[in-house]
């Protein structure tokens, strides 16, 4: 899907507009395969989890069936990536439990059992997200 403006950049039929050529750039570069502005209108970033979330303003049953659809298209994509994200945190609590079986100093133990946990708390979160709308991503199938 590219946007229209009546902005001319190229011609021959190269892109059309200011727009198009940023959105394409945008889908190729972030990896969701032209579900982007789907991400910035409906989804925000959470840094602690690492991943963007459903931020929706207002009712479900609002929103258009191709707002719906696109919106459930992007949260698939988005929640595909969600068990890299946990395995990359693993890696993480992994490296800290290393350091900490070596560590001798007790204030520097307890700062690492708390990087531990908070990190075990993330992967927690992320669990419930993945799990949490397992039951509107299969509406997509349906």
């Amino acid at each position: 899907m590219l946007f229209i403006s009546p902005l001319y950049v190229y011609k021959n039929h190269k892109f059309k507009s200011v727009y198009a050529y940023l959105y394409v750039k945008m889908s190729i570069s972030d990896g969701l395969g032209g579900r982007d502005m789907a991400v910035k209108e409906y989804f925000t970033f959470d840094t602690r989890l690492g991943i963007h979330i459903p931020f929706l303003d207002k009712e479900w049953e609002e929103y258009s069936k191709k707002e719906q659809q696109m919106i459930l298209l992007t949260w698939e994509k988005i929640r595909g990536k969600i068990p890299d994200r946990i395995a990359e945190i693993e890696a993480m609590i992994n490296k800290k439990q290393d350091e900490l079986g070596n560590e001798q100093d007790f204030p520097r133990s307890c700062k690492l059992n708390t990087e531990i946990s908070e990190l075990a708390s993330i992967i927690n979160d992320l669990w419930i997200w993945y799990r949490m709308n397992q039951n509107i991503s299969n509406k997509t199938h349906l």
